[in-house]
């Protein structure tokens, strides 16, 4: 099973290092949204200073680039044709370990390359760096096991964008609101054990939901 999800990894990055599809569409979203919350916000000094803003903003940003692209790791297999080969030569557990890897290092990827930026357009103090990375990790990882079933529920749908985000968001809300506040407390330099609380219920979270998913996804996927 192992070797069979390594190689829908492969096969996608693949793809997607020819197409640049996903990638291109998770970052410009977030470049687009990163200059305007910063331009709108430049003349507020407070809002630097504002951990709680800082970190909802930059979890809008994060939530909404990956709305752009993560639908496309199934989507991609229905516009080419290739899901029914798929299916007949992976089981539903395979496959959504395979999607789930593939959109995991996308979203890292992701986070690489906007925390940075947003933290020098916002002019904000990084606080605790090591908390911003594992709020940032977990976020990812909890991204990535819902954005993976709700792109498979969604795919074969003529209004994919739009139902896509609309079934992402309400069970990405729990998870979001802990995100949040893990990276609100990093942005005022917190110690993590500060909250532990909001760590340990985003950690048992991401569990239920990508648990859940896995059991369910053969029943979605075929």
């Amino acid at each position: 099973m192992f070797k069979q999800a390594l190689a829908i990894v492969a096969k996608d990055l693949r793809v997607e290092f020819r197409t640049r599809y996903a990638l291109n569409a998770l970052l410009m979203f977030a470049l687009v949204t990163l200059a305007a919350v910063s331009y709108t916000t430049s003349e507020s000094s407070s809002i630097a200073g504002d951990s709680n803003l800082l970190s909802a903003l930059l979890w809008i940003v994060l939530f909404f680039s990956t709305m752009t692209g993560a639908a496309r790791s199934f989507v991609a297999e229905e516009d080419s044709h290739t899901a029914p080969l798929l299916r007949l030569a992976a089981s539903g557990t395979v496959v959504y370990w395979g999607k789930f890897v593939g959109n995991l290092m996308l979203l890292l990827a992701l986070g690489v390359v906007t925390f940075p930026l947003y933290v020098f357009l916002m002019g904000a103090e990084t606080g605790n760096l090591g908390l911003h990375i594992l709020g940032i990790t977990l976020g990812a990882v909890g991204l990535s096991g819902g954005a993976t079933i709700v792109a498979a529920i969604v795919a074969q749908s003529a209004v994919r964008g739009a139902l896509f985000t609309a079934l992402s968001f309400p069970v990405l809300l729990p998870f979001l609101t802990l995100a949040i506040q893990i990276n609100a407390a990093a942005f005022a330099g917190m110690p993590m054990a500060e909250v532990a609380p909001q760590i340990m219920g985003l950690v048992s979270y991401s569990g239920v939901l990508i648990t859940t998913s896995v059991l369910l996804f053969d029943s979605v996927w075929r």
